[in-house]
């Protein structure tokens, strides 16, 4: 009787083995639940990355727009002597400009076909580029030990535009095709403006203004005088090729002139900077 009392307070399935669901059900239902969570975090983080580059994309535009048009409206304010070196810029690069004339030009002076035209192009490029790789052996051995860093710079911008100037007065004269091959090649051995000058640039700029900004506001400069620069050469020549008494070397000697302005510019850098 005792242990017919105590079997009836026993659970029923006691001595029974306990069924556990399947593994294979449970790994599977697990994984599919971490699939659909990681569906949904993953959309979720692409619909914010995705607002978040239609919220930036137009507001980059626009701070690109506004600093370039404040690059434009403020071109020209700025301190010395950044504004003397951007100046210098403008004219450089619109008096260089007059080299669209030259294969023309050429052709018309020496009576030449434009092959043998293009060819002395092509050896006043190469002249070019040696004169680049050559110039950082002339400033290591030859200025380096006598001049400072910004005194070098102005040294070859000086030198570089005083080259170009008294290439461009030769040049537009018409005379024998050795002389005026010489012109071009002084005028080309000029050639180490830009780099010069940029660097006496970012050195000397004043604490409150920014490299990038200077670096903008010069290609600004090369933009602007190269929309004008063009047309205004070919309007030139064309007048003198349709003038019985202007000569066809006019725009050369413009150019030439435009080369000593440049340099009473960079004359007055000296003062205006840190230059001793």
């Amino acid at each position: 009787m005792a242990a017919l009392g105590f079997n009836a307070f026993l659970p029923s399935q006691l001595g029974k083995r306990i069924q556990s669901p399947n593994p294979q059900e449970t790994s599977a239902s697990h994984l599919l639940l971490l699939d659909q969570t990681g569906a949904q975090q993953a959309a979720t983080e692409h619909s914010v990355s995705q607002g978040l580059e239609d919220e930036s994309l137009p507001r980059i535009v626009l701070d690109s727009w506004r600093s370039s048009v404040n690059s434009v409206v403020t071109l020209f304010r700025v301190p010395r002597p950044t504004f003397t070196v951007i100046w210098i810029f403008l004219l450089y690069s619109f008096t260089t400009r007059v080299e669209v004339l030259n294969p023309q030009y050429i052709s018309i002076t020496l009576d030449w076909s434009l092959a043998t035209v293009n060819s002395l192009l092509a050896g006043k490029a190469l002249l070019s580029a040696m004169i680049l790789f050559a110039l950082p052996v002339i400033r290591k051995i030859y200025l380096q030990p006598r001049l400072n860093d910004q005194q070098i710079d102005l040294f070859i911008v000086k030198a570089s535009l005083s080259l170009n100037a008294l290439g461009m007065a030769g040049f537009g004269i018409p005379i024998s095709s050795p002389l005026f091959i010489a012109a071009l090649l002084l005028y080309t051995s000029g050639n180490g403006l830009y780099d010069s000058l940029t660097t006496f640039g970012l050195t000397s700029l004043p604490v409150d203004q920014k490299p990038g900004d200077f670096l903008v506001r010069i290609g600004l400069a090369q933009t602007i005088s190269g929309l004008v620069a063009a047309p205004f050469w070919s309007t030139v020549f064309s007048l003198c090729l349709k003038s019985d008494s202007l000569s066809t070397g006019l725009a050369y000697w413009i150019s030439a002139g435009l080369f000593g302005g440049t340099i009473v510019l960079s004359q007055s850098l000296r003062s205006q900077g840190s230059v001793p």
